[in-house]
């Protein structure tokens, strides 16, 4: 019997257990009723979160709003411009851009223009859309250091959305973000540069993969893999077998 089990054709197997021969069940039809009801459940679940206590919650529900595509929510979206965290600053600024809305693009610009320095006493704010404040010389404490980090963070990633953004505008802010007092932001502006197919920061970054120091080589391959350019291939496969794992690791993902 068992040999014949296991030598015995498709068909026989099939007779053996006609549970396996039938057909999978249709999946369940949704109503148009049922549709729109859970459509209403998920804006109103988003709805909610916009003042959620954590501020991920509430980015992931401003972020939603423009991937969605929904403009009846411009003007929650107008409200949570003036949320106490950045970065959900950012995310409604940009979702108001996708749907259209000028205000957007405004409030980016002027996240990107906030001072990375500690103000100097008597010391005057950057007007929106000017270029960004120089740096102070007055000393700073480490708490006021470490602030100054997450603001010129917060800043690169509203230029990162300039780079997705494009236009005439958007490059006339990052042509003055290019000397701008922070590292992190200048490099943002160049990855930024590059995405929009400006050739003068497309072939530094291909160059990087070739420096002599691991960093260099290490943010070189990063930041294509940031700028989404296919480019530098070939620079970017010898990359991948170079003999610093991190070197290896950013290469890997850039291709």
């Amino acid at each position: 019997m068992l040999l014949f089990f296991f030598f015995a054709p498709p068909a026989a197997h099939a007779a053996q257990s006609p549970v396996a021969a039938q057909a999978a069940p249709a999946p369940p039809e949704i109503s148009q009723a049922d549709l729109v009801k859970t459509g209403r459940a998920a804006l109103k679940f988003l709805v909610s979160n916009c003042g959620h206590e954590d501020a991920e919650v509430r980015l992931e529900a401003a972020k939603a709003f423009g991937e969605l595509g929904n403009k009846s929510a411009v003007r929650l979206l107008t409200r949570m411009l003036k949320d106490k965290n950045l970065y959900v600053r950012l995310e409604a600024a940009y979702s108001l851009q996708l749907l259209g809305d000028d205000r957007g693009f405004k409030n980016i610009a002027n996240i990107i223009h906030i001072s990375s320095q500690p103000a100097a006493p008597g010391a005057k704010p950057a007007a929106p859309g000017g270029k960004p404040a120089a740096p102070v010389t007055k000393a700073v404490n480490p708490a006021e250091e470490l602030a100054a980090i997450k603001r010129d963070k917060v800043r690169a990633a509203a230029v990162e959305k300039l780079g997705i953004i494009g236009g005439v505008e958007a490059v006339q802010i990052l042509e003055q973000t290019l000397e701008d007092p922070s590292g992190i932001v200048r490099d943002a502006t160049a990855i930024a540069l590059a995405k929009l197919g400006f050739e003068e920061f497309v072939a530094p970054l291909v160059a990087a993969l070739k420096a002599k120091d691991e960093g260099v080589r290490a943010a070189g391959a990063r930041a294509l893999w940031q700028s989404g350019l296919t480019v530098g291939l070939d620079e970017l496969r010898a990359a991948s077998e170079d003999e610093i794992p991190e070197v290896r690791a950013e290469a890997m993902r850039a291709l």
